[in-house]
């Protein structure tokens, strides 16, 4: 039933978009006309045919907004108690976890390269941001979870499921039930400006020799530090998987330990 409802939510938005660009093309063409009404009355008359269409898309457009509106203040499936304390204890977790340092959306990542070089993490990795805000395509009375995405469509959670996108089209919803969400302390030689919000938890060079130590064949061989992030995971039976690295590990773990502790009360 949601999945049913986002996707005609979606169409009525994406008729809106065309009927805007047609109005977009209606107008044009009559100014055109309207520049060109010293060649006659039969331009004069082409401008007011361009006006008469221009007026009715604009009344089509106003009367699919409203079809639009209707569904949006009417929606009738289940995002779940907004109201229940474990989801309160979700939000507040997650509002700590947005106001850490450095949020990174971990766009790659694989093992490590064998080469004598430490710098050997194979991650890219954006900057983003996480923040409470509502989607209009799905419950704008109720407050979700936003969760950036540097490469994709945002993550919206809500207290029984996941919209994935949405913002300007049909989103997909996820159950959340069929979502894991993990923590675990992520290792990572910071070569950027480093968090403050973040431990220090040892350092490398960029080429190391067996024992770890510095490769003092290379003379061009800076000292990085080694810093404890904390590794969100969001996966989904569906296909979903989205990495999240956060400079303040323990905000990170008390988010994740709370979602799951709210799942086990749907």
């Amino acid at each position: 039933m949601a999945q049913s409802w986002a996707k005609s939510f979606g169409d009525k938005l994406d008729a809106i978009r065309k009927i805007e660009k047609s109005i977009d093309h209606a107008d044009a063409r009559s100014s055109l006309w309207k520049r060109l009404e010293w060649l006659g009355s039969w331009a004069r008359k082409r401008k007011e045919d361009w006006n008469t269409e221009a007026n009715r898309l604009d009344c089509l457009r106003a009367s699919t907004k409203n079809e639009a509106e209707s569904m949006r203040l009417h929606t009738q499936f289940d995002v779940g108690d907004d109201g229940s304390p474990t989801w309160a204890r979700v939000v507040d977790a997650f509002e700590k976890l947005s106001t850490a340092e450095r949020i990174w959306d971990v766009t790659a990542h694989g093992g490590p390269d064998h080469s004598k070089s430490s710098a050997s993490q194979l991650v890219q990795r954006h900057d983003v941001h996480f923040g409470v805000d509502s989607l209009p395509t799905v419950r704008p009375d109720i407050r979700s979870l936003r969760i950036v995405s540097a490469n994709g469509p945002d993550i919206w959670i809500y207290p029984s499921m996941i919209a994935v996108g949405g913002l300007y089209d049909s989103p997909a919803l996820v159950d959340l039930m069929e979502v894991q969400v993990s923590c675990a302390p992520k290792r990572f030689i910071e070569k950027e400006q480093l968090p403050s919000d973040a431990r220090q938890v040892g350092h490398t060079w960029r080429y190391i020799n067996k024992d770890g130590g510095p490769d003092r064949r290379f003379s061009d061989n800076p000292q990085w530090p080694v810093m404890l992030y904390g590794e969100i995971d969001l996966k989904s039976t569906g296909g979903l998987f989205e990495r999240y690295h956060v400079s303040d590990i323990e905000k990170a773990r008390q988010f994740a330990r709370c979602l799951t502790e709210h799942k086990a009360t749907i």
